[in-house]
């Protein structure tokens, strides 16, 4: 398997989530988080985590149609494609070695910056787990609302531990109250724990934050920039390991789903706090896969009370998420992108700023503008 086939398993398997969170929402929330053991010391380390996405990635990526290796007819949408060899060469012998490397510089230092990567991109030490390692770092940067996120994350998968209470919700929302992924995340772990009042407050509290960003493209981030001369790997090589790590990065969010989904268990105003939830994740989430578990929900609850109508424009979204001209497009610009840095760099700050969906809109228009220019190559070893 080459590096450009992880790859486009990694930037396609977000839209592959439509046909899944559709047909069993809580099978897909728990394939996400099936990864994640209750014994620390069986969480992979960032040296493990590429190499885990790479097997994966095997039974899925046949069904995907790829792009063209070349075009030999520059059409209205043609995009360079660096070839076979290009992506395989970016590959080094060593490159376990060189994460592990790096794996252990994180682990050491003393930089805020490269103290959460270690935690959020290692998950764990054999010694302790990644919940008490941001539980520690919170207490020494209560304002960071990344490390904030996260732990509440882990905390729902870890209701009785001591550092998951209200003291923690609270801080949260002073540092972040405005966010309603904050607010997604509490719901989720109230939904875990079984208080259903807890969980309404919390998707409430959701339904009317102006913001919403779940920062995950702020893990990818905060991983380039920290690995910029501490990780002795390519420009290219680097981007792949940092994608695939953030591809094999759970999304904690099976609670609130199943809350939603499981329409018998709703009262009218459960209902309707998890319809306008549903919106807020279709129409302002950043990662995909939020989009996709709001428009679940949506779909779920109109079918539930036979709205036809609203049934069918939530259908008409979801087909245009799923759309094979455009993955393939995505396809081969998101290979462009680990072949020209600057565009890497284009797409990572769209993704931060605006979401996956404009990002990846972005991106392809980028990439055939400059795929226009006959002097363009940035396959440099070819």
């Amino acid at each position: 398997m080459t590096y450009k086939k992880v790859l486009s398993f990694a930037i396609i398997c977000t839209c592959l989530v439509m046909i899944f969170i559709t047909l069993a929402p809580d099978t897909f929330s728990s394939a996400k988080t099936a990864n994640i053991s209750t014994n620390p010391s069986a969480t992979p380390k960032v040296s493990e985590l590429i190499v885990t996405r790479q097997d994966k990635s095997k039974a899925i990526i046949t069904t995907v149609p790829e792009g063209p290796e070349s075009t030999p007819v520059k059409e209205e949408n043609y995009i360079v494609s660096c070839n076979k060899d290009f992506f395989d060469d970016i590959y080094h012998k060593d490159t376990k070695e060189r994460i592990s490397n790096f794996h252990n510089y994180l682990e050491k230092s003393n930089t805020p910056k490269d103290k959460l990567a270690f935690i959020l991109l290692a998950n764990n030490t054999q010694q302790t787990s990644a919940l008490d390692l941001l539980h520690s770092y919170l207490i020494e940067h209560p304002n960071n609302r990344l490390a904030s996120i996260e732990l509440i994350g882990h905390c729902s998968q870890n209701i009785e531990h001591s550092a998951c209470n209200q003291e923690l919700f609270v801080q949260a929302g002073k540092v972040d109250g405005n966010n309603a992924a904050l607010w997604f995340q509490i719901a989720n772990f109230h939904a875990a724990s079984g208080d259903k009042q807890a969980t309404l407050n919390a998707i409430n509290k959701a339904n009317k934050a102006s913001q919403f960003d779940d920062y995950y493209y702020q893990r990818l981030s905060l991983f380039m920039n920290v690995s910029k001369g501490t990780l002795d790997l390519s420009e290219p090589l680097k981007a792949v390991t940092g994608i695939g790590i953030l591809a094999a990065t759970p999304i904690r969010i099976t609670a609130i789903t199943k809350f939603c989904t499981a329409i018998d268990n709703l009262t009218v105003e459960e209902k309707q706090a998890c319809l306008m939830l549903g919106e807020q994740l279709d129409k302002r989430g950043k990662s995909l896969l939020y989009n996709a578990i709001g428009i679940a929900i949506q779909a779920t609850i109109y079918q539930s009370e036979q709205n036809d109508e609203l049934s069918a424009q939530v259908e008409a979204r979801k087909s245009d998420f799923y759309n094979p001209e455009k993955i393939k497009l995505h396809n081969s610009a998101g290979d462009l992108m680990i072949a020209d840095e600057k565009l890497f760099q284009y797409w990572l700050s769209n993704a931060v700023n605006y979401g996956e969906v404009k990002a990846a809109n972005l991106l392809i228009k980028e990439a055939i503008s400059l795929s226009k220019n006959p002097d363009y190559n940035p396959c440099a070893n070819e």
